[in-house]
């Protein structure tokens, strides 16, 4: 089977960096190091107890940890696209507005932060593990953008942002060998074809045109936020790049690679 050499894009590498299963943890290796300190006979010899606990986490010790389900399960799904020659879709209106809104969005981030021109970085990146696409490259930093739906999606009071995102921007940051990055999302206004289809959702068992129409012009009200202050449309996360974790997904990619060979024994 003739197979690319498995590379994760910058966006997914949450997929795969989850806590491995199996095996011993930290904790359980203070635990096992103390109980072998133990004399077996004497003033604080080992307990029958302690002496079962022992020989468990001895076992453990010697049971190879393996990769975590999130990420069997998208490495199963990235052979199967190597295979059938087919991506999985993935679709909803939230994925519609973010991708249709991405210019726009870029724009209000420029604008916002009095930034340099420039325009939408189209050039695809790779290093013997990764890929990626960020949004916006500048000499010293990066910035990627993320259109919230609607103002109940957007971070407006919160301090972390999901830690996939955090590994999609320390991977863009590897791949262009910058120190700084930026993540900013924003509201804007949803474009109103998705904004038709909400209002004929809505309004499917709705009776009277007095009653339509009103749903209408609130639906397109909830989706437009032009009379919203900016400050409140738009929110920035910064970030210094992290080595040792990037050096963690290099280790994690090779054993991703060493499972994509287990799989491709089951699957010819």
């Amino acid at each position: 089977m003739n197979l690319p050499v498995f590379k994760i894009r910058a966006s997914q590498i949450g997929q795969i960096m989850g806590k491995m299963s199996g095996g011993i943890t930290d904790k359980q290796l203070i635990t096992l190091n103390k109980l072998q300190e133990k004399p077996t006979e004497g003033k604080g010899a080992i307990t029958v107890n302690q002496l079962e606990t022992l020989n468990e986490l001895l076992e453990k010790k010697d049971t190879a940890k393996t990769l975590p389900k999130t990420c069997k399960t998208y490495l199963q799904n990235w052979l199967k696209e190597q295979i059938y020659k087919r991506r999985k879709e993935v679709k909803s209106k939230y994925l519609d507005k973010g991708n249709e809104c991405e210019d726009e969005a870029i724009e209000m981030l420029i604008t916002y932060y009095n930034l340099t021109y420039n325009e939408k970085n189209e050039q695809y990146y790779e290093n013997d593990y990764m890929t990626g696409t960020p949004d916006l490259v500048y000499p010293d930093i990066i910035f990627d953008t993320k259109c919230s739906y609607d103002c109940f999606s957007f971070p407006l009071f919160e301090t972390d942002i999901d830690r996939d995102y955090w590994w999609q921007l320390q991977g863009y940051m590897e791949l262009l060998n910058k120190n700084n990055a930026g993540l900013v999302y924003v509201i804007v206004n949803t474009p109103g074809h998705i904004v038709d289809k909400e209002i004929i959702r809505k309004t499917n068992n709705m009776i009277t045109d007095i009653e339509i129409s009103n749903a209408a012009y609130e639906i397109g009200k909830y989706h437009n936020y032009n009379n919203i202050d900016m400050s409140n449309r738009i929110k920035r996360y910064d970030f210094k790049r992290d080595e040792q974790a990037m050096e963690a997904v290099k280790d994690r990619v090779t054993m991703c690679r060493k499972y994509i060979k287990e799989l491709i024994g089951v699957a010819v």
